[in-house]
């Protein structure tokens, strides 16, 4: 058998590989087209988990006007605009383990009031994306926010980012313990910022007792000349009981900055400084004997920074009993 020159074999060799890489590429091409038809599986799509509350639980959210308003439910994108209107949800939904009230950040004009819901065992109204405040835009002659529960025994309150500012008082708690306000702000409190009505102080406790103040800051507290030493930073009264403020910032504040009334034992302030704050003294104790009102005992300054009074006098920190006596129940251990 004769043999076929070397240049045939070469030319059949070409031949064969293009067929080979042509029969090649068609099967691949058939298997793309069958992975981007419809026999493909589709892409996975990413679901939005919903906050959804779990039971027992009742979130509500809060939003200056006009987003916020009292005519809505309380979603997220339904917002309420009053601390009111927050408490009566409550009241109406009647949750037993948390109610959360979620404050959009910004300015809530006479959006405060009173809030009374302690069904639930949690109580939180807190601003996690930036301050919101509650203002009463120089015309509140009460105080902005007050919380006082009916049957508050073993419900735990959280407050956290919240501002209050421009009125004559600012938040009042009245008979609650265990009571924590993280990063709260108090600006412009006072008779000299909402004439028409006398400032007692940025944060009143009344009857509370175990209250933790984390770096709070009080700015700008001042009455008009007449009622300057009646204006605190913190009001503790009628046996208000184990109170611990940690890193305040105080300053110009015309009355004492901490001021104690009637048994309200075992006041602290860690840390913390003041910038003219105070005429007399950084703790203050004051009771009416003849009203039947008792010594405030254990009142202590741990590492507050010295300042100056009111009035710009160098004011050392210091501890001061009615009538400036010598010995009294604030520095009883």
């Amino acid at each position: 058998m004769n043999e076929a020159p070397a240049s045939s074999w070469r030319r059949r060799l070409v031949v064969l590989s293009v067929l080979l890489v042509t029969v090649t590429a068609v099967a691949f091409g058939l298997r793309d087209v069958a992975f981007d038809g419809v026999d493909d599986d589709p892409p996975p799509v990413s679901t939005p988990i919903p906050d959804t509350p779990a039971p027992g639980e009742l979130v509500v959210h809060m939003a200056p006007p006009p987003q916020g308003d009292d005519a809505n439910t309380g979603t997220p994108r339904d917002p309420v605009a009053s601390i009111e209107r927050a408490d009566a949800i409550a009241h109406e939904q009647a949750p037993s383990v948390s109610v959360r009230v979620q404050l959009a950040p910004g300015r809530y004009v006479a959006a405060g009031g009173l809030w009374t819901y302690s069904g639930a065992r949690r109580i939180q109204l807190v601003a996690p994306s930036g301050r919101a405040t509650f203002s009463g835009a120089g015309r509140h002659h009460d105080y902005l926010l007050s919380l006082r529960m009916e049957e508050p025994e073993g419900v735990e309150v959280r407050l956290s980012g919240l501002g209050f500012a421009d009125a004559t008082n600012g938040l009042s708690i009245s008979r609650l313990s265990g009571v924590t306000l993280d990063d709260v702000e108090f600006r412009r409190i006072g008779s000299a910022h909402s004439p028409g009505s006398t400032g007692y102080a940025a944060l009143s406790l009344v009857g509370a007792s175990d209250i933790a103040v984390n770096d709070a800051r009080f700015i700008d507290l001042v009455n008009e000349s007449d009622e300057r030493e009646l204006i605190h930073a913190v009001y503790a009264a009628h046996g208000t009981r184990d109170v611990t403020v940690t890193d305040p910032e105080v300053v110009k504040v015309s009355g004492d900055p901490f001021r104690v009334r009637d048994g309200s034992h075992r006041f602290r302030v860690v840390g913390g400084s003041s910038t003219r704050a105070g005429n007399r003294a950084t703790l203050s104790e004051w009771f009416d004997p003849e009203a039947g009102e008792e010594p405030s005992l254990r009142g202590e300054l741990v590492g507050f920074a010295d300042g100056r009074a009111y009035d710009g006098r160098p004011l050392k920190a210091s501890v001061l009993c009615s009538g400036d006596r010598p010995s009294c129940g604030l520095r009883e251990k």
